[in-house]
Parts: structure tokens; sequence; C-alpha cells
């Protein structure tokens, strides 16, 4: 479902400059452990302190919490690769954070929270 989800999201951000609008979005298999293992650890670990708070409280939660853990998961990418597979067009934006993270994709994370959210119950 990460995967899917980035997937999804590349395609949006993509969608102005791609001419042909196919919508076509891309990941890279490097994001496979940090977008498939670690969300369902994240719920594993917090799930019960999480799904208790209200839902406008969550929602600043997993949008931080993936920043947390997006960051040193594209360094760790960093120092195996090179770069991160996503660093360049990371890099491009004015709310980059050292080409890790970009804070303007607040609500892509706050979409990828609440669908794993989504998921996570219905494996309980």
């Amino acid at each position: 479902m990460g995967i899917g989800l980035e997937v999804i999201e590349t395609a949006i951000l993509d969608w102005r400059k791609d001419k042909t609008r196919r919508g076509m979005g891309h990941s890279s298999i490097w994001y496979l452990p940090f977008y498939a293992v670690l969300p369902l650890a994240y719920f594993q670990a917090f799930s019960a302190a999480l799904f208790s708070l209200p839902f406008y409280l969550r929602g600043p939660i997993y949008i931080l919490s993936f920043w947390a853990l997006e960051y040193p998961s594209m360094a760790l990418l960093r120092r195996l690769l090179g770069k991160s597979p996503s660093e360049d067009t990371y890099r491009k934006s004015p709310w980059s954070v050292n080409g890790l993270i970009r804070l303007d994709l607040w609500w892509a994370w706050l979409c990828f929270g609440f669908a794993f959210e989504w998921m996570f119950r219905q494996l309980r």
C-alpha cells in the first residue's frame, strides 16, 4: 500500500509537468522497506495511544512522525547510494530540508497516515 500511495503522490506532483496528462507515477524499489515495513511497525507500536486521540490531533502526529521516519531513511539511502532516489526532485523545492524531506508535502503524509491507519484497523 505504501508504494502504491507513493506512485499516486508522484503522479499528482508530476501532473502539471506532464503534457500528455497520462498521470504516470513512479517509485523506487529502495523505498519498499520504508513505505511498507516502517508504517506497519509504527502503527503496531503506537496504535493504542494514537487511535484514542481525535482525528484532528492524529493528523499532525502522522505528518511529524512520517517526516521523522523519512529524514533518516533518505539519509541512509544517500549514504548507501550516493543520493536518495528522490533527492534531485526534493532539492528543486524551496521547502526541501537538506534534500531529504519536503515540508510542502505535508498533505501527502496526512493522507498516507489516515490510509495506513485504515489499513491497520482492517488487519486487526
